[in-house]
This record gives structure tokens, C-alpha cells and sequence, in this order.
């Protein structure tokens, strides 16, 4: 087993970076992809312009599948929400509260030219997914009816002219693939799938993600910062070999009596800013600056594994530069002296 490890002993005050002003913007993306599968039949919708969900009178299933390209957010962007709107394409025998559920999808698939405005779809193209497909017709779904987590993410009602699903399992799902881009396959929509007559159509369907991101940060497409001087203590970077193993993270902390908002994290060898950030009691990597937790109340706490995972294909080898901080929540985390105690972070690649 081999080991490369590194400590480094930082104070709040040191770290400029933390304190840069941020700036809060909203962006709205079309799908990237979307289509319709539908279990009666090989057919497909991806040109056409409706997404199908729901039971038919017959008994048959639609499901509708949607994908967002997330690149489209700038380097350093922290998500503080998203929400899923669609337009509602009614129908005669369509009830108004009717439930809209998105699972993440858990393998890649296909949109291509069939186009229909009907509930039935058309032939596939080459390409398409259908619902034995994931691309027509040499790509098979591992089962039929899509590859997906069997616990939805998020579920939506229907009100007036629309449905709009949001919460913190579409947020944690956007911030995962945001982190974590290889494993953006999108949703799939399931209406109620127990119930005949319950298909409805869907229309523009549009995912807006509300974010912040620092003033220092580049726009999309520009270079990603390095720290100037000054902004961090000069300390000697994490040097880490080719992919495999594990990374390991550990902290320890003291701080006063006072809540603190506790920031952990690395700058990659390319110069992205990467913290941990704690989401529905599992932590996650995520570009930008945020903390790990708010209003935390250390005790001198001794150095404890707080996150490990696989050091993986998508991670480059070269110096990585670890951060620790601690902050009165809500401060700005400048001329804090006295009132910030020291924060310990080690970063182990274990072969």
C-alpha cells in the first residue's frame, strides 16, 4: 500500500480566496435531448416536440426522457437551486393533481429524427431510444422500459397550465452531474402508470438553475484561476500519480464557542476550485466556493475521516492544493484574527 500524504495548518484570514464577493444569476437550459418511449411498441418521438407520460385507455405505457447539458454553467458555479418546468398539453379525460415523477437515469441513450404529435409515436430512426432501446437498433436498455434508480428523485403535481418539479433531490441530482458530468444521463418522467386514461403530454420543457459564482471566477469557456500570491499560504502542493486507489480526506478542528461555517477543499493541478459540500447527509464534490456545513460547533476535535473516493480516469495527476477554513456564519471571512482558531487538513492517495 502506498501512501502519499500531506498536512497543512491554515488560518481563515490567510485565505482571500474565501472572501471574494459572490454573484447570484439565474440561467435557463433546454434539453440537450429528449424524447418519448413507448411500451407497446418499438416507436420514438425524438424531433417531435411532445414528451408523453402516464397510462393510455388501452393500458399502455409512456415515459418521457429529458437531458440537460450542464456545461453550459460557468467554471465555479455554486447551485442554490433548480427547478423543472413544463407546459401541459391537456386532454379530455386528463385530471388536473395528477403526480409527475423523475428518476435519474443510469445509462446513456439516444434521440434521432422520428417526429409524431400523436400519443403513439413514430418507426425509430437509427439512434433513437425506444423502449427496449437505449440507441435503435444495436443498443439494448439492460431492461426494458429504461435504466433507472427505482426511487424518484423528486415528484411534481400538476397546477393550471403547467408542472413544475423542484426540491432537494432534483438540486442534489443537478449538482452531482454538475461535479460529476460523466454520470449525466438525465430523468426519466413517469406519470401514474396504474391508472388508464392518466397520459398527458408535455410541452418546452425548461430547467432553471439558479447559482453563485465568484466575481473572480472566469465566464464560460475562459481559463480557470489559479491562486494568486498571497491568497493562500505558501505550502507545498499534494503530489499525486496516475488514477487508482483511493483519495482520503481528514480534518481536524478548533474553533471558540461561536457557530462556524466550515469550508474543505483543493484546487486541482488545472485550477479549478473544488469544496466538499454536505447534501442530504452524504457529502459531494462540487465546483466553487461553499462550506461543507454551516453553524457547526467544533470542540477540538481530533483528526477524523471526513470523505473518501475512488481516484478515478477523470482526475488528472500533478499538484493538488488542500484548504481549510473556519468562519462565524454568515461572516465575511477577512480580519477575523482572534476570532478564528486553526483548521487541519491531510489529503491521503492510498494505493
Amino acid at each position: 500500500m502506498t501512501r502519499v500524504a500531506w498536512g497543512a495548518t491554515l488560518l481563515v484570514a490567510g485565505i482571500i480566496l474565501l472572501a471574494r464577493p459572490l454573484r447570484a444569476e439565474t440561467l435557463s437550459l433546454r434539453p440537450s435531448q429528449d424524447t418519448t418511449i413507448f411500451s407497446e411498441s418499438t416507436n420514438s418521438n425524438g424531433a417531435g416536440s411532445r414528451i408523453f407520460v402516464g397510462m393510455t385507455r388501452r393500458g399502455d405505457i409512456r415515459r418521457g426522457l429529458v437531458q440537460f447539458d450542464l456545461r453550459q454553467l460557468p467554471p465555479g458555479a455554486m447551485i442554490t437551486s433548480a427547478a423543472l418546468t413544463f407546459s401541459i398539453v391537456r386532454s379530455a379525460s386528463a385530471s388536473s393533481g395528477t403526480i409527475l415523477a423523475l428518476h435519474p437515469l443510469t445509462a446513456s441513450w439516444g434521440e434521432a429524427g422520428s417526429t409524431s404529435s400523436t400519443g403513439s409515436g413514430a418507426s425509430p430512426q437509427r439512434g433513437d431510444a425506444t423502449w427496449r432501446h437505449r440507441f435503435f437498433p444495436d443498443t439494448s436498455w439492460a431492461r426494458e422500459g429504461g435504466d433507472f434508480l427505482p426511487d424518484p428523485s423528486v415528484t411534481g403535481m400538476e397546477s393550471g397550465t403547467e408542472v413544475t418539479v423542484t426540491g432537494e433531490g432534483l438540486l442534489a441530482d443537478v449538482e452531482t452531474w454538475l461535479a460529476n458530468p460523466a454520470e449525466n444521463h438525465g430523468w426519466i418522467l413517469r406519470g401514474d402508470e396504474s391508472v388508464p386514461q392518466s397520459a398527458r403530454a408535455y410541452i418546452n420543457p425548461v430547467l432553471t438553475v439558479e447559482f453563485s459564482v465568484s466575481e473572480a471566477a472566469p465566464t464560460a469557456g475562459g481559463e480557470a484561476p489559479r491562486p494568486e500570491p498571497g491568497e493562500m499560504p505558501a505550502a507545498p502542493a499534494v503530489e499525486l500519480g496516475e488514477p487508482g486507489g483511493e483519495l482520503r480526506f481528514s480534518v481536524s478542528l478548533r474553533a471558540g464557542p461561536l457557530p462556524v461555517d466550515v469550508y474543505l477543499g483543493y484546487v486541482t493541478p488545472a485550477g479549478e476550485i473544488v469544496t466538499l459540500t454536505l447534501t442530504e447527509d452524504r457529502l459531494v464534490e462540487r465546483r466553487g466556493i461553499g462550506p461543507i456545513v454551516r453553524g457547526f460547533l467544533p470542540v477540538d476535535l481530533s483528526e477524523v475521516l471526513v470523505y473518501a473516493r475512488p481516484f478515478g480516469a477523470v482526475d488528472a495527476p500533478g499538484g493538488y492544493l488542500l484548504f481549510a477554513a473556519l468562519a462565524p456564519v454568515g461572516a465575511d471571512p477577512l480580519n477575523l484574527e482572534g476570532l478564528i482558531s486553526l483548521s487541519t487538513v491531510r489529503l491521503e492517495h492510498v494505493r
